[in-house]
């Protein structure tokens, strides 16, 4: 005996135009939904987005790297800070903050970035360079210096006459709080 899956069939064909008003209902959630998960994304990222900027300003101004990245480093849910050179090349050691957990962790010092880590076939490298004087947003991703995923800010600045990227790791998770999709409709468990 075959039974149906979902109700048994319709005797007649529904109307031409009988779904059309769910479909308009669908697509204005969607299009609110994304509206407001970029709107949160940009409200959350915001003070990092302006820290950032005013880092690239001091760079740009002559400042050490150690005192342009200082305000950024300060935000709550950054990791660390890194200069990188036009041609993929890491300038000196990344700038950790205190509460990082890869900063303290011995046992990460074997794959702690240090001057010459090459980022050059990373994505937040690669846009920086194409698109330089705009900031970067990755996608969460797996942190290579720690435990947890981590979003990173980047931007390309023009340093003696070549481009650099200033970078800064996020911690998502605390980024992101409570809301891990950030932003993202949440399914009913």
């Amino acid at each position: 005996m075959q039974g149906n899956y979902f109700a048994s069939p319709a005797a007649q064909l529904q109307p031409e135009h009988a779904c059309d008003d769910l479909f308009v209902r669908l697509f204005r959630n969607f299009r609110l939904e994304t509206a407001d998960f970029y709107d949160q994304r940009r409200v959350r990222l915001q003070p990092y987005v302006s820290a950032l900027a005013n880092a690239v300003l001091a760079l740009s101004a002559g400042a050490d790297r150690a005192s342009a990245v200082r305000a950024l480093l300060a935000l709550d849910c950054t990791e660390r800070c890194y200069l990188v050179a036009g041609d993929g090349s890491q300038i000196g050691a990344s700038a950790e903050t205190e509460r990082s957990v890869a900063a303290r962790d011995r046992r990460l010092t074997p794959i702690q970035p240090v001057t010459g880590t090459n980022w050059q076939t990373k994505p937040f490298f690669r846009r920086a360079i194409e698109a330089p004087g705009k900031v970067q947003i990755t996608r969460p991703y797996l942190s290579a210096t720690g435990p947890k995923f981590c979003v990173t800010l980047s931007y390309a600045l023009s340093l003696n006459g070549s481009y650099h990227v200033l970078c800064v790791d996020l911690d998502f998770a605390a980024l992101a709080g409570d809301d891990l999709a950030f932003g993202l409709t949440k399914l009913p468990l």
